[in-house]
């Protein structure tokens, strides 16, 4: 054997590397850490909100497909630009487009539709579609629920609140975000269901046809939301559930919670009142910037503050009580002072060294739960929906207080003999077998890094490194940093070097103001004023951004601070959401551009 997984299977059973041959550690980080997008998940959040499952296979390839001979000479199905145009025009859709199919495959792409790897053209395969209205849900792409990583599962478990079960169901979520409401009811369903209803007669036999689009009750419908509206007609319904997998319903949608408990509540709250006050008050595109930012800057923060709780749980065998952010230095300027940029990059360099353990942690726990799972007589608590009692279980054993750790070590001691003499046989990883046998780690610890680096170190660090880029959005409008790539010399040897600096582009600060001029809660009362010395304490202390003082861990001069504090209340100014009546800094307060729903009501009254 030349393969170190099939070595390992050899060694132990296909059951135990199904369980531990895997990036994936759901019940401390609930999602898959690779790359994805954020700007895609809508579509999918509004079709598990509507019916409480996952998506499976719709019609859209079989509706708009045609076939093609890829590069290796086989056939396969793919949907173009110019097919869907083209059969929208024929279908009398849209009259008066039947001889200029091109300018209607552009609007396709240019606001429903986007091309594989960003591609221009109408002649490129479709890998997405854009949330213009709930309807974007009925078409299945990506093709695959799967490809976003259980982002959307993960959101909607946090709306949903529902407080047991391995599963989300519909009849034990609460508050507006309960699983399949209607239009009216769920406050997601109702800003992007403009014109929808369910027709009732219909609903107890043909659920994924009760959904209906009512022309009437839609002269405010915008051409982007209706070429999504006319697309999903043509798919006739809504698609299946996904179907079963490994005798597991996959069509379930996990109710498992971030670890971060403080950090969760925090991303539920800005969602409400973004949703609830935004939602329908400002345009829609405005609305889905400030909707991607709030989920970039929470993503990041549910990250960042897993990876600190886990640091200490691998040191103390138990998580932390208190559970504030990770510390970020925000570079104010945006990158015009190169002294704010470097100071941030050197915070974010030493966020990704710190974040490179990550990968370590998860197999860690992944090796100690299959572990305990196979000893008798333990109670294991619960997993779902949040997982901290089970990793303080854990880490009972990694400590060695729990009666039954002394078993445990013994059974992990067995599996690295086993493994590095099957890996010594076979003449692979000398540096595995090394590492196995080094007897200055714990017995866990030592299985956990030598799992990893026969997995593939860099393969591993490359996908939770993705997974990172993906929450920051970085050089993204909506996103939190901003990367750049120079040589460094070391030992006499160039190398390129990435470097990344945390920054408050508009549609961030935009979102970040206009959430906290409401306080969360039942009606998202408006705030009567919010200062700027209150607005950069919600930063710290909700988000760990630190603008006007220094990260713990860094020392930063005074007036390197001061200097980033003008920055910002220039750029605040500049986009109008700073006033200020004299110097004081008491007096500088924050006031939002766009009108909230509750502020369009007292107006309406």
């Amino acid at each position: 054997m030349s393969d170190p997984k099939a070595v390992f299977e050899d060694v132990f059973s296909k059951a135990q590397t199904r369980a531990l041959w895997t990036a994936n550690y759901l019940p401390a980080i609930p999602f898959t850490p690779q790359d994805f997008d954020i700007g895609a998940i809508l579509p999918a959040m509004l079709y598990m909100m509507r019916w409480g499952y996952r998506r499976g296979k719709g019609k859209f390839e079989e509706k708009f497909g045609h076939e093609v001979i890829d590069k290796k000479g086989r056939k396969k199905t793919e949907v173009h630009i110019g097919s869907v145009a083209k059969k929208l025009s024929e279908s009398g859709s849209f009259q008066g487009f039947e001889e200029q199919q091109q300018l209607l495959g552009d609007l396709l792409l240019a606001s429903c539709l986007e091309n594989r790897d960003h591609d221009e053209g109408l002649d490129k395969p479709v890998q997405r579609i854009y949330p213009t209205h709930y309807m974007a849900s009925w078409v299945d792409l990506p093709q695959s629920v799967s490809n976003l990583r259980g982002i959307p599962e993960m959101l909607v478990a946090i709306l949903a609140r529902q407080e047991k079960g391995v599963v989300l169901d519909a009849t034990q979520s609460k508050g507006h975000y309960h699983l399949g409401g209607g239009f009216k009811e769920n406050p997601l369903l109702r800003v992007f269901g403009r014109g929808m209803s369910i027709d009732s007669g219909v609903i107890q036999n043909d659920r994924a046809n009760a959904d209906q689009f009512v022309e009437v009750n839609a002269n405010e419908i915008g051409i982007d939301e209706l070429l999504t509206i006319r697309m999903a007609q043509a798919c006739e319904s809504a698609p299946q559930p996904a179907a079963r997998t490994r005798g597991a319903e996959s069509q379930h949608i996990p109710n498992q919670s971030p670890l971060p408990q403080g950090a969760m509540r925090l991303f539920r709250d800005d969602l409400t009142v973004l949703i609830e006050e935004y939602g329908g008050a400002v345009p829609r595109q405005a609305f889905l910037q400030l909707f991607e930012a709030a989920v970039s800057l929470n993503l990041t923060n549910i990250l960042l503050s897993t990876l600190a709780m886990l640091l200490h749980w691998e040191e103390h065998g138990c998580l932390p009580k208190e559970q504030p952010p990770w510390p970020l230095f925000v570079d104010a300027s945006n990158g015009q002072d190169k002294n704010l940029q470097a100071h941030s990059e050197a915070c974010m360099a030493d966020t990704m060294r710190r974040y490179e353990r990550l990968p370590v942690l998860t197999m860690l726990l992944r090796v100690l739960d299959e572990q305990t799972g196979r000893i008798r007589g333990i109670e294991l608590p619960p997993k779902e929906p949040n997982a901290t009692a089970f990793i303080n279980f854990l880490g009972e054993f990694l400590v060695e207080t729990h009666p039954k750790s002394e078993r445990l070590f013994d059974n992990i001691y067995s599996d690295c003999k086993n493994l590095d003499k099957a890996l010594e046989e076979n003449e692979l990883t000398p540096e595995v077998v090394e590492h196995l046998r080094d007897k200055s780690l714990k017995e866990p610890l030592r299985f956990a890094e030598s799992l990893v680096e026969l997995m593939g170190k860099e393969n591993q660090w490359k996908r939770y490194r993705m997974a990172l880029e993906s929450c920051l959005m970085s050089d993204r409008p909506s996103g939190l940093a901003r990367k750049r790539h120079t040589r460094q010399t070391r030992d006499g040897k160039s190398s390129k070097v990435e470097l990344r600096s945390i920054v408050l582009l508009p549609v961030m600060l935009d979102s970040l103001v206009h959430r906290h001029m409401h306080k969360a809660g039942k009606g998202n009362k408006s705030k009567p004023f919010l200062s700027l010395q209150d607005f950069l304490k919600i930063l710290r202390t909700n988000y760990g951004l630190y603008i006007d003082q220094s990260p713990p861990g860094m020392v930063i001069p005074q007036e390197v601070l001061q200097t980033n504090t003008r920055w910002l209340e220039r750029r605040l100014r500049d986009l109008g959401l700073l006033i200020g009546v004299n110097d004081a800094p008491s007096m500088k307060q924050l006031k939002p551009r766009y009108p909230s729903r509750q502020e369009a009501d007292e107006v309406d009254a």
